[in-house]
């Protein structure tokens, strides 16, 4: 997809006059050049788990710095713990900052994928969104603006921004690539003589789940929100014959 087939609606927050439109099929098929591209550059062939080191390399060569062991704790409001923070200037690439509570917490590590993913969602897909030949959106900032992520945005649910929302599910889809998952899922499937979906709250759920977490290095968390996203669980108390994807 180029820059200049990008659909472009109205953004009903009032922060831009217009914001980027992205359907979900759209956004994995973006994550999954992204990061299959890369790995093909760098070693020849894409396999996954993608390492946690390759996801900062690959997120260096779009930044102009990316600092993994940030102060972030006066970024956020009161009780809010700020992860992460990409800032947008007008002569350079962005700068995405990385709090440095996850870099020295080997148990979060899934949390740190998630983040770093996160933070270059809103690289690839918000950077054109500041106008900086115009006047400033944010005149109080001392600081160049830029989106400041208190965690990352999972869910695709009603009330969630749509900015977070964006850059929560390339986060998804660069850790999970949909061919890949959906042909571990297809397997899985296959196996269990289950087609469409399984119940997310059931033995097969939760086995899909840890199956699926396990595979990509992620958490059972990311793991469940993606699935649910493509459709393979569903809240359904039975199975659903739909199809896979």
């Amino acid at each position: 997809m180029s820059a200049n087939s990008i659909r472009w609606i109205k953004d009903r927050t009032g922060r831009f006059p217009e914001r980027p439109y992205y359907r979900q099929e759209e956004l994995d098929s973006l994550s999954e050049e992204w990061i299959v591209g890369f790995l093909l550059e760098t070693y020849g062939k894409a396999e996954f788990p993608v390492s946690t080191q390759d996801l900062t390399v690959m997120i260096e060569c779009d930044t102009s710095d990316l600092d993994q062991y940030a102060d972030l704790s006066e970024e956020g409001e009161e009780g809010e713990e700020v992860q992460g923070l990409t800032l947008f200037y007008p002569d350079q690439k962005p700068v995405v900052k990385i709090s440095q509570e996850l870099a020295d917490a080997s148990h979060r590590e899934h949390r740190l994928r998630t983040t770093l993913t996160h933070e270059f969602g809103h690289v690839k897909l918000h950077a054109r969104l500041w106008p900086f030949d115009q006047p400033r959106l944010f005149p109080d900032e001392e600081e160049a603006p830029g989106p400041r992520c208190k965690r990352p945005g999972d869910s695709g649910g009603s009330g969630v921004d749509w900015m977070e929302w964006q850059a929560g599910y390339v986060s998804g889809a660069i850790l999970m690539p949909v061919t890949r998952l959906g042909r571990l899922v297809q397997m899985t499937f296959d196996a269990w003589g289950t087609f469409g979906s399984v119940p997310t709250a059931s033995v097969k759920g939760a086995d899909l789940i840890a199956r699926i977490a396990g595979q990509f290095e992620v958490s059972n968390d990311a793991a469940r929100v993606r699935l649910a996203q493509l459709g393979y669980l569903t809240d359904r108390p039975e199975e659903r014959s739909l199809g896979l994807k």
